[in-house]
């Protein structure tokens, strides 16, 4: 995770997550089965294409997994959003605050999203459960190896900060009401979405097009003012 922010003690900030384990296991899955999804959110196929495991389900178990999909994506995001928003971390600064708060996220990734290798949370979901069990080893060792590249240290910063002070002077807020997150994700194409007011999906292509990282910013800060 990467923050940025203006220096002193009111400042914008911005969150980017890049390389997240879940969301990339969740991607994995869906493209390995070759699922079907179709959800605003649901992003381009990934950049380094896993094998063709689609015998792992027939062709009607592939279409009730496609339907299961988008909940447990969403859940997925839901969770990492939380997890990487900084603002959620304020009153965590003594250790033993900070892991109660990492145990209470533990808890519910557990309860709402599953964890490997059973993935229990996902038993109403049973042909979704089924690929993410089967798929779960391989699909880790992908998303260690194929996780978002990073893009050049220093390269998307200028941009954000003169999005940044932009919003700041065009809507005559305090610096510390400019705030959001972005998670980076590995899939191809320059593609973003605005997953809800102060937090964007992006693919890894954007941090490097400064045009269209400059949209992700604009959008992802002034969204968040409506909030």
């Amino acid at each position: 995770m990467t923050s940025m922010y203006r220096a002193g003690t009111v400042s914008w900030s911005l969150s980017i997550t890049e390389g997240s384990s879940q969301p990339h296991l969740a991607l994995y899955v869906r493209d390995a089965v070759g699922l079907r999804v179709t959800d605003p959110a649901s992003p381009p196929p990934l950049l380094h294409r896993p094998p063709d495991r689609r015998a792992l389900l027939t062709d009607e178990e592939r279409t009730r997994a496609a339907e299961q999909w988008p909940s447990w994506w969403h859940a997925i995001l839901r969770l990492d959003t939380r997890f990487h928003d900084t603002s959620e971390r304020r009153g965590t600064s003594d250790q033993a605050a900070f892991l109660t708060w990492v145990r209470a996220h533990a808890a519910e990734r557990a309860r709402t999203v599953g964890e490997p290798p059973e993935f229990t949370a996902l038993h109403g979901s049973p042909e979704l459960q089924r690929a993410a069990v089967a798929l779960w080893p391989e699909g880790r060792s992908w998303a260690e190896r194929r996780s978002a590249p990073t893009a050049e240290p220093g390269s998307p910063a200028v941009v954000t900060r003169e999005v940044a002070e932009a919003v700041i002077a065009e809507h005559g807020i305090s610096p510390d009401a400019v705030r959001g997150t972005v998670l980076v994700l590995a899939v191809d194409g320059v593609w973003s979405h605005l997953l809800q007011p102060g937090v964007m999906l992006c693919s890894a292509v954007c941090q490097d097009a400064p045009e269209a990282w400059r949209r992700v910013v604009r959008q992802v800060f002034e969204s968040g003012l409506e909030a």
